[in-house]
């Protein structure tokens, strides 16, 4: 018996975790709270985020990220390097560093975007790697932001 086309190496929902795992589209999105931080390796301002995240592969979970923002390197716009880890329903990881950059608002608004690299994970997300571009819209009024990662993941 010959298996359905693409469902060889599928690892789904409910997947058992057998065959090979394959890379598709990775899509996520989040809801955020940020709170000013302390970080003494990071020149600028840093900042930690917590919220809820939504994406491929990960289904709803959670979301935590460190970040810091660079004021200075370039004028007139904020450099952010952050590290974020999402934690799905199971307790699976998924790991990503990403590097944005926004105008400078003096209003608060931030409309960041740039690229996102997934450097791992735990449980079924082991191993992940992958990337992509991000979007971010933030204000430094409210201290929320929302993110949306759209690109790749592959699941080793």
């Amino acid at each position: 018996m010959v298996p359905a086309r693409g469902r060889r190496g599928d690892r789904g929902a409910g997947s058992k975790g057998r065959g090979p795992r394959r890379g598709g589209a990775f899509h996520a999105e989040t809801s955020l709270q940020t709170s000013l931080g302390f970080d003494p390796t990071c020149p600028g301002l840093a900042v930690a985020a917590t919220g809820t995240v939504t994406g491929t592969e990960l289904g709803t979970g959670t979301w935590s990220s460190q970040e810091c923002l660079d004021f200075v390197s370039l004028p007139g716009t904020i450099l952010v390097h952050g590290a974020a880890v999402l934690t799905a329903a199971d307790e699976s990881r998924l790991f990503l560093v990403y590097d944005v950059s926004t105008p400078f608002d003096p209003s608060g608004a931030i409309h960041a975007t740039g690229t996102y690299t997934i450097t791992g994970g735990t449980g079924r997300l082991a191993g992940a790697t992958g990337s992509g571009t991000t979007i971010a819209n933030a204000s430094a009024v409210t201290f929320t932001a929302n993110d949306v990662l759209d690109g790749t993941i592959r699941l080793a």
